[in-house]
């Protein structure tokens, strides 16, 4: 099945070839910007600035082949986790890394709609 929900503010459906191992890490301070296409593809990216996240972000959604990126979250420190199944991803970006965890794997699993999400990356930054 293809990946193609949208979702609005934490959670993103997509394709982030950067996200396929686990791994939790702790950077030193910067922020965190998710950059969102409706094609569907997305982008993630950390810098020293808002500026500098905000770039890598919207590079990562074009080379996913994103068409119409543009940046959904941005955040000051925190966590980032993505979840993944056959069928579907999902994204979570909030302050705590059990939070983010709980946000990608709603997303998802879309409402029950999907089943075997299991978390594949968790990322964060202070």
């Amino acid at each position: 099945m293809a990946r193609s929900r949208l979702t609005p503010l934490f959670a993103m459906s997509g394709l982030l070839s950067l996200c396929t191992t686990q791994a939790v890490a702790a950077d030193a301070s910067g922020y965190i910007s998710l950059a969102v296409s409706t094609k569907p593809a997305w982008g993630l990216g950390t810098g020293e600035t808002q500026a500098a996240a905000d770039q890598v972000a919207l590079k990562e959604c074009q080379q996913n082949h994103g068409v119409d990126c543009k940046i959904s979250q941005q955040q000051k420190g925190g966590c980032l986790a993505v979840a993944r199944s056959a069928q579907h991803d999902g994204i979570g970006l909030a302050p705590t890394i059990e939070k983010a965890e709980e946000i990608a794997m709603t997303d998802c699993g879309d409402g029950g709609r999907f089943s075997g999400c299991e978390i594949a990356n968790r990322h964060c930054i202070k």
